[in-house]
């Protein structure tokens, strides 16, 4: 499934495994419907990016539903999905939860594994 980032660098890319949060998913007999939409590099507090542009708030579609995962959180409370799953280190989960009227859950730190989904490179900060 191409996986973006946000990044036109990163237009095309398919990865060829599945992380392992993917993975359980799939082995406990999940089915993955696809991704949402992400600012470049999961790094901003609203959600838009130069490939698929911006995603709005599915209650007041002039303002955000948040960043990083405001696509997971505004397909959560349109009804798209049941739920979805996002990487939280200052609030990607928690604040487009809040701004979407919808429950973010952020779990211990390396509770949950984070192999195979996306990383900087070693070199940067």
């Amino acid at each position: 499934m191409r996986t973006t980032i946000g990044l036109t660098a990163w237009t095309d890319y398919i990865p060829t495994a599945d992380s392992t949060v993917a993975a359980r998913l799939r082995k406990a007999g999940a089915i993955i419907i696809g991704k949402t939409n992400v600012p470049p590099r999961l790094r901003d507090l609203q959600t838009s990016n130069p490939i698929f542009g911006r995603t709005s708030n599915p209650w007041d579609v002039s303002r955000t539903p948040g960043g990083s995962s405001g696509g997971a959180a505004a397909a959560v409370a349109a009804g798209l999905a049941p739920l979805d799953i996002g990487s939280d280190a200052g609030g990607s989960v928690r604040v487009p939860a809040h701004l979407c009227g919808v429950y973010g859950f952020k779990p211990t730190q390396s509770s949950v594994p984070t192999t195979g989904s996306y990383a900087d490179p070693p070199d940067m900060p």
